[in-house]
């Protein structure tokens, strides 16, 4: 699923919601030592992969088992744009 044009601007305020459950092709928010960003999640048996918003970057490959130690996720419930 290609994404056309930005989702997110920049003075867009995101609400996360670090507690609810992560589902196959939320919008998601992603943070490790060396990325940041926002993006899709697709859920495979040993695996998962974050698609960036950002067109221009490639996908985020992740197995299961090292979630936890190497990359934070966390829900994005609503957008709110700028007026």
């Amino acid at each position: 699923e290609l994404i056309s044009e930005p989702i997110i601007d920049l003075e867009d305020l995101i609400l996360i919601e670090p507690s609810e459950s992560i589902r196959e092709k939320d919008m998601v928010f992603y943070l490790s030592s060396k990325k940041i960003g926002t993006g899709k999640i697709h859920y495979y048996p040993e695996s998962f992969i974050i698609q960036p918003l950002e067109q221009s970057m490639p996908p985020l490959l992740f197995k299961k088992a090292e979630k936890k130690h190497r990359i934070k996720i966390f829900r994005i419930s609503e957008i709110k744009k700028k007026k």
